[in-house]
Parts: structure tokens; sequence; C-alpha cells
């Protein structure tokens, strides 16, 4: 059996989602600068750089204020990041033009290394033969 994997903790979690958001982040901007036009390249970066800071963001917000065990004010920062994400967004469309299809090319990175993370994990647990199996 492969127990490391199930008796994981969240905040291995949080690392290993930021870790693939960064390299798929790099592999996005890499793959849009490869074939794509400037302002395609400037989207998909600038959403990359969006995803990435959010990853990190969830990051910090879901190790450090768990321990508090405050949920009221995990709520409220997790609403103001949102905020600061869309304000960002706002401007990146709005003031410097950018193209909304590279854009949300950039920000799908982070669900995406959430399914990866998620992919990976559920292939490293044990297998059960069609029993019942509790990840944690």
């Amino acid at each position: 059996m492969n127990q490391p994997a199930v008796t994981e903790s969240r905040g291995a979690h949080f690392r290993a989602i930021e870790r693939i958001s960064l390299v798929l982040g790099v592999l996005f901007v890499v793959v849009a600068m490869i074939g794509f036009p400037l302002l395609i390249q400037l989207s998909v970066s600038y959403g990359a750089v969006l995803s990435i800071g959010n990853a990190r963001a969830v990051r910090l917000f879901g190790e450090r204020l768990a321990l508090r065990q405050s949920v009221g004010l995990l709520v409220v920062l997790f609403q103001l990041k949102l905020l600061v994400l869309g304000v960002l967004i706002f401007v990146g469309l709005k003031l410097l033009r950018l193209d909304g299809i590279g854009l949300c090319v950039g920000l799908s990175i982070l669900p995406l290394s959430i399914v990866v993370r998620a992919i990976k994990w559920g292939m490293s647990a044990p297998v059960s033969h069609g029993d019942l199996v509790k990840h944690g």
C-alpha cells in the first residue's frame, strides 16, 4: 500500500498545487511565445501571473489562517482576494486592451493545476478492489 499519499497534510496539497501552477504557467507562456501574436502572448502571460499569484494567495491563506481556526477571517480574506483579482482582470481587459481568450487561457492554469494534483493524488491512493477507501 502507498500510505504516504493518503495521509498527506493539506499544506502539502497547497504546495503541490502552487508548484504545478508555476510549471503550467511557464509552459503556457512558452507555447504562447512560440506560435502566437504579441497581444496573445501578453494576455496569456498576464493571466498566468494572476493565476500563479492566486495559487500563492490560496496557499498562504490556507496554511496560515487555517491554524488560527478563524473561519470568518478566512472567508473575508478570500473575498478580498477575489475582489483584487477581479479588479486586475478588469484593468487587463479595459486599460491594457488584452485579448480575452488569451487571458482566459492564462487564468485557467490554477483550475487545471488543481485537477492535475487531484489526478496524481488519486492515482497514488491504495487500490480498493471495490471497497470504500477513506482518503483522510
